[in-house]
């Protein structure tokens, strides 16, 4: 999934973080307010898993909720 570049350029202007999750599950967009955050860079977040965001102790629960 990609990420219409209005959305994205959109999103780039949020001083909130924006994570986008394809059907799968795996992140497809990350603003720069949500990898500074989560502490990531971009290449090392896209194409990951949604629940790499989430608390250990939560990841298996927030799969079947995506």
């Amino acid at each position: 999934m990609s990420v219409p570049d209005a959305i994205a350029a959109l999103a780039d202007e949020s001083p909130d973080a924006v994570v986008v999750v394809a059907a799968d599950g795996r992140i497809a967009y990350a603003n720069g307010a949500a990898l500074a955050l989560f502490g990531y860079a971009s290449s090392d977040l896209l194409g990951r898993p949604a629940e790499c965001l989430v608390p250990d102790a939560l990841q298996a629960a927030h799969a079947p909720r995506r």
